[in-house]
């Protein structure tokens, strides 16, 4: 079977540290070693450069380099001339919002019988008082909705629509509900396969006393609490990887908070900052943390950073809220500061308790390797 990927960039700055390459190359090769044929339209700006993909599996065009770019533009002629060359007989479409669009090019271009999987790696929701609402960082001009309604178009015209977890196919589903929108497709959960190269077969006790927080720094996240957090404890030696330290002033003139957040924790004394970009240094950064937190994020709909913190053998706490309540086990989970510095001191001073809380958050791996991720998605086509 020949599989055509269509890849969703959010960090083209610091590609090694993007989710949506990372997830890529990880279930690319899980294919190949299936016997299944895996090629990769990649952004023009990444011809020529090394990449984790060969040469042969690569086509270029042009793709969105912004939040809104990514989500409305397709290079339609481009495209339709690499899907004829190539003769997939599925795009596996990671940009779910542009499920319509693909269509509609495919069936323009006498294309038609190649099946589409929609991979929606964020359905643009947030989630309050039990409500999928919509997400105020894409809704410069209210143009949320428009994206989240494509979202809700791509279930019913791809041929499987997937997404990563059951709760962010709840935020989904609560919000098509709320506006009476008629899904005739299931929405299928496959979550993004762990990274084997940020998987270690042998556990072994960490001994440090540093705390990682390993993701972006955009307030949505939930970053100023985590750095009140901080601040409240000096005590404390917090490591904080960025991964998006390069980023453009294209992508930054929406959204500047990493880069404030990034200011005010460079500020800070009990704070180690480490280029996340470079996923050597962030893997480093990891193998030297005793443990790490998730972010403060109401709408997680999955965390590949926890994954790999689960990979590499630290155990990971996260707040008490509906999104972490499949991520992260239960023990781990805290309602308060004073909990969460309880949860921390435990980890850090109690070997024991350390060990089994390693092994509960590596039982979360058991059925997300890239060879199960990618039996699943077979099954679909």
């Amino acid at each position: 079977m020949k599989i055509l990927s269509y890849l969703n960039v959010s960090n083209l700055d610091n590609i090694e540290s993007d989710s949506g390459y990372i997830f890529n190359y990880t279930l690319a090769y899980a294919l190949r070693n299936r016997g299944e044929h895996f090629s990769i339209i990649l952004p023009y700006e990444m011809k020529g450069l090394s990449t984790r993909f060969s040469d042969d599996m690569c086509f270029y065009a042009k793709m969105g380099k912004t939040k809104y770019e990514a989500r409305f533009f397709i290079d339609w002629i481009r495209i339709a001339n690499i899907v004829a060359e190539y003769k997939p007989d599925v795009i596996l479409l990671n940009q779910s919002e542009l499920t319509a669009a693909f269509r509609s090019m495919l069936n323009d271009n006498g294309l038609g019988r190649v099946k589409i999987i929609a991979y929606c790696h964020y359905p643009a929701l947030h989630f309050e008082n039990g409500n999928s609402i919509l997400d105020y960082s894409l809704n410069d001009g209210n143009v949320a909705q428009s994206i989240v309604f494509s979202i809700l178009t791509g279930i019913n015209i791809a041929d499987a629509f997937v997404i990563q977890s059951a709760f962010a196919r709840n935020l989904l589903l609560n919000y098509a509900k709320k506006h009476n929108i008629t899904l005739k497709h299931e929405i299928n959960v496959f979550p993004p396969p762990y990274d084997t190269s940020f998987y270690t077969e042998k556990i072994e006790i960490k001994h440090s006393a540093k705390v990682l927080y390993n993701h972006r720094l955009y307030d949505s996240y939930g970053t100023m609490k985590f750095i009140d957090f901080v601040k409240a404890n000096s005590d404390i030696d917090f490591m904080v990887t960025d991964p998006m330290i390069n980023r453009c002033e294209q992508r930054s003139k929406y959204n500047n908070t990493p880069a404030k957040n990034r200011c005010i924790l460079s500020g800070l004394k009990n704070v180690e900052l480490i280029d996340g970009s470079n996923r050597t240094d962030y893997r480093n950064a990891i193998d030297m943390s005793r443990l790490a937190i998730a972010p403060y994020r109401p709408a997680c709909v999955w965390s590949m950073s926890i994954i790999d913190c689960y990979g590499c053998g630290i155990p990971v706490i996260a707040p008490a809220l509906e999104a972490f309540r499949d991520l992260v086990p239960e023990n781990l989970l805290f309602a308060s500061e004073e909990q969460e510095r309880q949860l921390i001191e435990k980890l850090i001073n109690n070997d024991d308790y350390w060990l089994k809380s390693v092994n509960e958050c590596r039982e979360k791996l058991v059925n997300i390797s890239p060879e199960k991720i990618a039996d699943g998605l077979l099954s679909l086509i």
